[in-house]
């Protein structure tokens, strides 16, 4: 975004990102792939995740432009227990970035963008060591709008092979 299509001096901008995520556990019974929702954020209505006044780094650039953007991660340390070799956390993140102005009192939208976050990660160890018992997949970040919602297709891409999938009728809520 270029504030300098604003010509007035001493504006304030501000900007906010929302996101809508869900990420599943995709686990092998040794018969079929059982996929079970694993957590849920702003689901049905996105959720601020601008990161409140700290990260609120409005200041602009030398270049006279105002960044903010993350990329963010996926926390497995809490999949030790539940996950076992070979299982598989994805995750889908719906950010929606905007920026606004604020003239004579009144916030006005000015610029915004979608990006789409893809993670997945496979139980590859059981050492009881993140690094070493999970290997990265996929972690990819792009100018788009993703479903946020799981199907039978993500997850044969996943997995591959031809073992039936059931997907639970709670994955998507």
């Amino acid at each position: 975004m270029d504030p300098s299509r604003f010509p007035h001096p001493g504006l304030t901008f501000r900007w906010i990102r929302t996101i809508t995520r869900r990420s599943w556990y995709i686990h092998n019974d040794g018969t079929q792939w059982i996929v079970t929702q694993r957590s849920n954020r702003g689901v049905p209505n996105p959720a601020d995740d601008s990161g409140g006044p700290a990260y609120d780094t409005t200041t602009l650039s030398s270049s006279n432009k105002l960044y903010s953007f993350d990329d963010s991660a996926l926390d497995l340390s809490h999949d030790e227990i539940s996950a076992s070799v070979g299982d598989f956390v994805y995750e889908e993140k719906q950010f929606n970035y905007e920026v606004d102005v604020r003239i004579g009192g009144v916030w006005f939208k000015v610029a915004s963008q979608a990006e789409g976050q893809i993670l997945n990660a496979e139980r590859t160890g059981s050492t009881g060591t993140v690094a070493s018992d999970w290997a990265g997949v996929e972690n990819s970040f792009s100018a788009r709008t993703i479903p946020v919602q799981i199907t039978e297709g993500d997850v044969r891409a996943i997995v591959g092979g031809t073992e039936p999938i059931s997907i639970d009728a709670h994955a998507n809520d």
